[in-house]
């Protein structure tokens, strides 16, 4: 279960509120929630993001079957006052050479006449030079990794499949059901994914 911060409020006879509002996707992509808009005093910070072919991650639930799933990209930043804009930043992305994973690639910042059009900042005044990101090479690569008494379905694949140095392990839906135990219990994975 999450439980998302929707208020913060001071103790004052008058207190001051700072709100927080989400959006929420259907139950079959797990209920993936975003930020939409947070408001304080007036002003508002509001979130607009779009939506890639491609979802840009993909979680456990805790259900089975069930997988969640974040389709939303943050594209743009509004700051107001009231209804009177103050200031934005657009944000772009690229596609790594090696995956279809989405990366921020830039970040601008534009003055109160910033055009937002179809959730992204098109026009306005640039305030000085955007941040631009760069990344390494994202090439991919598998290593054998040998795992001493353990036992493993045949079914599954034991590789570090986001290369955060921690191996996962995936389980096949459609190979047979098959413990791998060798006698010399030994059990490893190698080869291509």
């Amino acid at each position: 279960r999450e439980w998302l911060l929707t208020e913060i409020r001071d103790t004052q006879a008058t207190p001051n509120v700072v709100t927080f509002t989400y959006a929420f996707d259907t139950a079959a992509n797990g209920l993936a929630w975003r930020p939409t808009a947070i408001a304080y005093g007036g002003y508002s910070v509001k979130f607009f993001y779009d939506q890639p072919a491609a979802p840009m991650a993909v979680y456990a639930v805790g259900r089975p079957g069930s997988m969640g799933k974040q389709q939303f990209r943050l594209t743009a930043v509004t700051v107001e006052d009231g209804t009177t804009k103050i200031r934005a930043f657009g944000l772009s992305y690229s596609q790594g050479s090696q995956s279809i994973g989405q990366r921020l690639s830039a970040i601008k910042t534009f003055g109160s006449d910033y055009v937002l059009t179809t959730n992204m900042i098109t026009g306005g005044t640039e305030l000085g030079a955007a941040i631009s990101l760069s990344y390494s090479s994202d090439a991919l690569t598998l290593s054998q990794q040998t795992y001493t008494g353990k036992a493993f379905r045949s079914t599954a694949l034991v590789f570090d499949a986001d290369r955060d140095g921690r191996d996962e392990i995936l389980q096949s839906t459609t190979l047979p059901d098959a413990w791998y135990a060798p006698t010399s219990g030994t059990a490893c994975y190698a080869g291509s994914v």
